[in-house]
């Protein structure tokens, strides 16, 4: 099956993240929210058209974030404490 350069999800996974990033938690957030800001940011960067991450898109995320900075309880993260994630790079 031939690629499909003009397939919105096609050209989000040609966007490897590759650069490691960090996020410093802020008060109110949790790791549902940066799961998703980050979702958007990675899904802006790499397709001219927005695809709305769903709930079940969110929370692998979640469980990457958990996997790479080593939280075993998503709900115990605290405002100051360093989130590490993978984002695609700046073109």
């Amino acid at each position: 099956m031939p690629i499909n350069d003009n397939d919105p999800m096609t050209r989000l996974q040609q966007c490897i993240p590759v650069v490691i990033a960090q996020h410093k938690v802020e008060a109110g957030e949790n790791l549902y929210k940066i799961a998703r800001d980050q979702l958007v940011a990675e899904r802006t960067a790499c397709s001219d058209t927005y695809v709305q991450p769903t709930d079940a898109d969110i929370r692998a995320k979640m469980l990457d974030l958990q996997k790479i900075n080593g939280i075993s309880n998503p709900n115990k993260i605290w405002t100051g404490q360093t989130i590490r994630f993978f984002r695609p790079p700046s073109s």
